[in-house]
């Protein structure tokens, strides 16, 4: 047979506490009596703390206003504002201004008195604590805050109202401004149209156009009969000679010269009588001459006739005319255009 084999167990039973506690119980009593005494000395020492509770209700019913689609300046007053957002409302009540101003208002000195604020639930009341060692303190913190919290978010409102009436003031002057000079403007443009009123401004309106028409219909015409008065003009050129012949009667160049002959033999003559006598051979030679150019002088004609070619007289007559005409049917063109450019306005 194998022999027996014993094993020691490895578990401490309650008897082994008991044991313990039985051979320590002198450590365990002297440590209880001085974490009791610590415990009982620290907590006398410690002032107490007071705590002052409220319950604020926020008003988050829905804005009455229409949407806005005007200024911008001016949209924050017709929008659903976040002011009764929850979240919001609980970081501006903590907010270091506000509390600066509770404190400020309840006459407590600053950082004495500890805010607690938090949700009630999912609903729209906020639980309110002050805790304080002074009870007093707390408890005018607590009365001071609401009212400090309303005249925050009442001085806010009032500061954005104003800024915006400010605004809107401002406004108002420059559109007075621009109206005025709109008004001053349309005055000048009443003088210089001699219009007063719409209806008399549509009538010289319709007036105007339809002289406009008229304008366009006359330069067309005077156009179109500058055109054919050049067209007959020049029609009434091509059927006419360039050069013609013309006669022109002068008196007789031979004349003259046998006159101025005659006159010098009878000077010769009346030179030679006064060395010979008539019957002298010298003096009948000279009065022979005499006779004989005055028979030539009595046959030769009073009057010669001439012919030349020249430039047709009418024919210059015409080209003045056909240039007028040119000219004229340019200057109806132009009248024609400036007619043609009021009717477009």
């Amino acid at each position: 047979m194998q022999p027996a084999t014993t094993w020691a167990s490895s578990e401490i039973s309650i008897r082994d506490y008991l044991n313990i506690v039985r051979r320590r119980k002198l450590v365990i009593v002297i440590t209880a009596l001085v974490v009791f005494a610590v415990g009982a000395v620290v907590t006398f020492r410690t002032p107490p703390t007071y705590r002052s509770t409220t319950r604020l209700l926020l008003d988050t019913g829905p804005p009455g206003f229409a949407q806005y689609m005007g200024d911008p300046m001016l949209s924050q007053f017709f929008v659903q504002s976040n002011a009764a957002d929850i979240d919001t409302q609980m970081e501006v009540l903590q907010s270091e201004g506000v509390l600066s101003a509770t404190y400020r208002e309840a006459g407590v000195t600053p950082g004495s008195v500890n805010l607690i604020v938090s949700q009630a639930g999912t609903t729209n009341v906020l639980d309110v604590a002050a805790e304080s060692t002074n009870p007093e303190a707390a408890r005018r913190f607590l009365d001071a805050l609401p009212r400090v919290y309303i005249k925050n978010v009442t001085w806010n409102r009032k500061e954005e109202i104003n800024n915006a009436i400010e605004f809107m003031r401002e406004r108002v002057k420059e559109e007075t401004e621009k109206l005025r000079q709109v008004q001053a403007e349309l005055q000048a443009l009443r003088q210089v149209s001699k219009v007063f009123s719409v209806t008399e401004g549509t009538k010289n309106l319709v007036e105007l156009q339809a002289q406009s028409l008229v304008d366009v219909r006359k330069a067309e015409v005077r156009v179109q009969t500058a055109q054919a008065m050049l067209e007959a003009l020049m029609a009434q050129r091509k059927g006419m000679p360039e050069w013609v012949t013309e006669n022109e009667s002068v008196t007789n160049p031979e004349i003259a010269r046998l006159e101025e002959s005659l006159a010098n033999l009878q000077t010769q003559r009346r030179g030679l009588l006064v060395l010979f006598k008539p019957a002298a051979p010298e003096v009948q030679e000279i009065d022979a001459r005499i006779q004989a150019t005055e028979e030539r002088l009595k046959q030769l004609p009073q009057t010669i006739t001439t012919t030349k070619k020249v430039r047709n007289p009418e024919l210059i007559a015409l080209e003045q005319q056909i240039a007028a005409a040119k000219r004229d049917i340019m200057a109806a063109r132009l009248e024609l255009a400036g007619a043609q450019d009021n009717a477009a306005r």
